[in-house]
């Protein structure tokens, strides 16, 4: 069907297009990548909704009023305990993102 790193890297591509608040076509442009292969992952991604590489599960976390989430023009930022995530960027909401999926995977 298709393998693993191709699934992880054209979902990361297709989040990185979303945020860009560029076209697709402006973007692939960028990217030097074709237009007619972002659809494709696109389509294949929106099919397979869960990535057939990770094992499912559902995990919950309780928020307190102890913790804090707060937005901005400039970022968002997240406050849990005596941890505190500051995202202000493109990539350091990528990189917020990755550690999410790390967490949820190691639960």
């Amino acid at each position: 069907m298709f393998n693993q790193e191709s699934y992880r890297l054209w979902k990361q591509r297709i989040q990185e297009q979303k945020i860009s608040g560029v076209t697709i076509p402006e973007w692939c442009e960028k990217n030097q990548l074709s237009p007619h292969a972002y659809y494709y992952w696109r389509k294949i991604i929106r099919t397979h909704k869960e990535d057939p590489t990770v094992s499912q599960s559902t995990s919950f976390a309780e928020i307190n009023q102890t913790e804090k989430i707060s937005v901005s023009s400039c970022g968002v930022s997240l406050t849990w305990k005596d941890v505190s995530i500051q995202i202000s960027s493109k990539q350091e909401a990528l990189l917020a993102a990755e550690v999410i999926r790390a967490l949820q995977s190691s639960c």
